[in-house]
């Protein structure tokens, strides 16, 4: 009995260490990227941390770098220190220049819920608010839509992949299941709402659902059919199922 109490407090301080850890190395991070204008200066400094933990087993990489429109550009970068300390930066940047950072707590990989509890405790963005405000109004005005700062932030730390279909067999993805919905029921609105989106991924299941409907000849307002042609036709990168485009209508996005 002694052994399995001795075990069990054994087994929680090293998991209570681990999260002390985890959280040291994000406040870290975070007060680099709050304090740097750079992103290339960004990620030299990021990198600099990496050399001070277990560089065989910590990795600092840019995930993508795409167009949100008219110059602007999502950066995504990926940062693991001692194999299992996971995190991404998210910026909104303009040539080299920061306009957003945001830092979070990567639960991609660990799907544990309480990664989600402390990005939403701790995740407190860096905002050139002058400068974001600038987009938001060229960007709201351009899509006919009112989104706002804190939209632009929850959306760009969205962790989302576009597949409609994923993984052994091919089963059909929760957003594939969603999107199929949504044209079976003609609900134009929501997918209008997925392509406002700043996630590209999101954006993607819109244009998807907009062209399903085309096909089916439905009635589309002509300025959904030109939003869901304009993100179409800008390619940004985006994150899909690895190794599997089955069912991604489309492949060239």
């Amino acid at each position: 009995m002694n052994r399995k109490i001795l075990f069990l407090f054994l087994f929680q301080v090293t998991v209570l260490k681990s999260y002390a850890q985890l959280q040291t190395y994000y406040h870290k991070i975070e007060s680099v990227s709050n304090n740097e204008k750079s992103v290339t200066r960004l990620f030299q400094r990021i990198d600099s941390i990496k050399q001070t933990r277990q560089p065989h087993d910590s990795k600092v990489t840019t995930y993508f770098n795409r167009d949100v429109d008219f110059g602007y550009k999502h950066q995504r970068i990926n940062v693991i220190f001692n194999g299992s300390n996971r995190y991404y930066v998210n910026l909104l940047t303009m040539g080299d220049s920061i306009l957003i950072s945001s830092v979070c707590y990567d639960n991609s990989f660990f799907g544990d819920p309480l990664y989600d509890k402390l990005n939403k405790r701790e995740n407190h963005p860096k905002i050139d608010t002058t400068k974001v405000l600038q987009y938001l109004k060229r960007r709201n005005d351009f899509y006919k839509s009112s989104k706002n700062i804190e939209d632009l932030v929850k959306e760009l730390n969205l962790y989302k992949m576009y597949a409609f279909y994923c993984g052994d067999a091919s089963p059909k993805t929760k957003m594939g299941e969603y999107i199929d919905e949504l044209v079976k029921n003609r609900d134009i609105k929501k997918l209008k709402n997925l392509l406002f989106s700043f996630c590209c991924e999101e954006q993607a299941y819109g244009v998807a659902g907009i062209k399903t409907l085309q096909k089916k000849n439905v009635k589309i307002p002509v300025e959904i059919i030109r939003i869901a042609s304009y993100v179409n036709d800008r390619k940004s990168e985006l994150i899909t199922c690895s190794g599997c485009i089955v069912g991604i209508i489309s492949t060239d996005y």
